[in-house]
């Protein structure tokens, strides 16, 4: 970007990228009102709702305002402040210099993005990393109190050489840091015990995977016998151990009773034969049960949107509504919602074709007739209220 310009994002989330320069830019973001952008100290662009921020080569000073932000500094010692909202802070490869943010703050919902970070310089294709806490770790993140002052250094190994980090950053009036400040990459495939997009789990035992709480560890989940002597033949993919980053979107399991529960991202989970509970969590999530009498369980309306493949009536799967049903407040006292069969109606579920093999769930919660949730069924083109958990 060059040249004077103004520059007015209008509605909507928009970004102004200064990424082929190599001077510092300067910008404070003041949503609607107008910013000027200080190219090398002097004043080049004006601009104005504004959310998102690339940096340059150089020393950046980013500020942001009310709004949600994002930035990214590229290369340079930056100076990053979010100011108040959810902002995100993104990283995505190693620097000889080290940037300072000054006001992170996870209460507010401050996230720092390694997504794109390779945290593994040494190997083919791309690792996400791991958090360690305060120890050091090889292919991971960790931090350490600062000896001048208040606040945190952030480090980050790529070369297996957890002695010497290939990364630093420094938040200012942090005290500590949990894994949840972060967001990690899944990149793929690629599966090794130093993290993983994807965990099949076929033994015939049950099984409970919790991926927001994918803290512990999950032991004999390896093939061969666990330590314990407990058969584990069957289990296909890797070994969680320790404490590591919530890095899977991608869940399988075999013959048991399982329970698997998503986070906020686009998950895959696949149950085998067993009387399975899915729950996806936020995001658009791909549900399959397998065999048996399965439950996909919504708790909130902002759940809805996934796609379901392999529902069954005649297997007994069960699409749990009843937790967004208790919340529902009805003119006539009642709670819970109704069965609606094809037909639109206030508090209730009702179907239609997607216009292919399958159909489209809608629920409305507030009255008005309108859906406010909604979920899609592979191949099923008839549903009853034996289907739903309602109450």
């Amino acid at each position: 970007m060059a040249g004077h310009d103004l520059i007015d994002g209008g509605e909507g989330y928009d970004a102004i990228s200064y990424e082929m320069r190599i001077v510092p830019v300067s910008v404070a973001l003041n949503g609607d009102q107008d910013s000027p952008v200080m190219v090398d100290g002097q004043p080049e662009d004006i601009v104005r709702n504004i959310e998102a921020v690339i940096g340059s080569g150089g020393n950046d000073v980013l500020v942001g305002d009310q709004h949600d932000n994002f930035f990214n500094g590229l290369g340079g010692a930056d100076r990053l402040t979010g100011g108040a909202g959810a902002d995100v802070f993104a990283y995505e490869r190693a620097e000889r210099t080290e940037d300072v943010i000054t006001d992170f703050s996870t209460a507010e919902g401050d996230q720092l993005d390694f997504s794109e970070f390779d945290a593994n310089s040494t190997a083919d294709g791309s690792q996400p990393f791991l958090f360690s806490g305060q120890q050091s770790q090889a292919h991971s993140l960790w931090y350490k109190p600062l000896e001048e002052g208040a606040g945190i250094r952030l480090f980050a190994d790529t070369d297996g050489q957890e002695e010497t980090a290939e990364f630093s950053l420094v938040l200012q009036g942090v005290d500590a840091i949990a894994v949840d400040a972060f967001l990690f990459g899944t990149f793929g495939p690629r599966i090794t015990s130093k993290g993983l997009d994807c965990l099949a789990v076929s033994d015939t035992q049950s099984t409970f995977i919790d991926l927001p709480g994918l803290s512990y560890s999950l032991e004999a989940v390896y093939p061969g016998p666990s330590p314990d002597g407990e058969d584990c033949d069957d289990v296909l993919m890797a070994h969680v151990m320790g404490n590591i980053a919530p890095t899977v979107t991608r869940v399988s399991t075999g013959s048991g009773d399982d329970v698997l529960i998503g986070d906020h991202r686009d998950n895959i989970l696949s149950s085998g034969a067993g009387r399975d509970q899915l729950v996806g969590g936020l995001g658009v999530d791909y549900l399959s049960g397998g065999s048996g009498a399965d439950t996909f369980t919504y708790n909130r309306i902002a759940e809805g949107g996934d796609v379901i493949t392999d529902f069954s009536s005649e297997q007994g799967d069960r699409i749990d509504l009843a937790m967004i049903g208790a919340d529902v407040h009805r003119p006539d006292g009642q709670r819970g919602l109704d069965f609606s069969g094809h037909q639109e109606a206030a508090y209730s579920v009702w179907y239609t074709s997607d216009g292919a093999d399958g159909s489209v769930v809608m629920a409305d919660v507030d009255g008005d007739t309108r859906s406010e949730f909604f979920l899609r069924l592979h191949g099923v083109q008839n549903l009853s209220v034996d289907d739903f958990l309602l109450v």
